[in-house]
């Protein structure tokens, strides 16, 4: 899922000031792994914490930010994605937290836009918190800054 986004995240370094939690999220498997790297004058910890619904709960409490990383290419699974979304999102603990969705692979043939993305997953009809699709590939580095530069930007 992130495995590859959060790698590849990790490596920035600029003066530390505020530490967030982030928590990341997605259907495909990558496995726990928690990173730590500086941004935009911020600490960022992103608890990459795998597809397994059931255990997301125990990760949610003092989180800041959510990332929700998509396959792009995936359109078989998108009501898939859009069930776990939902389901992350009824969590009382996650109420206002911003999110950023991910949308990974826009270098691969047949990905789907941001904008048909946001639609799919209804990111328009979420009105509790703040929320953002970003186009992004995690194999080029392509859009990964900009998410996260919204995510610093929104964090309370």
């Amino acid at each position: 899922m992130g495995g590859s986004v959060s790698n590849l995240l990790s490596t920035a370094c600029v003066q530390k000031k505020r530490s967030l939690r982030i928590i990341m999220l997605g259907i495909d498997y990558s496995g726990f792994n928690v990173e730590s790297f500086d941004h935009r004058e911020k600490n960022f910890t992103i608890w990459d914490i795998g597809p397994c619904k059931l255990n997301w709960r125990h990760y949610f409490e003092g989180t800041h930010g959510i990332i929700f990383v998509v396959d792009s290419v995936d359109t078989a699974r998108m009501n898939e994605v859009r069930e776990h979304l939902y389901f992350m999102l009824a969590a009382e603990q996650l109420t206002g937290v911003p999110m950023l969705v991910l949308a990974n692979k826009q270098d691969r043939p047949g990905a789907l836009s941001a904008t048909e993305i946001g639609d799919l997953l209804g990111i328009d009809s979420i009105m509790d918190r703040t929320c953002h699709v970003q186009p992004c590939s995690a194999v080029r580095n392509e859009g990964l800054w900009e998410g996260l530069d919204w995510l610093a930007a929104n964090v309370a």
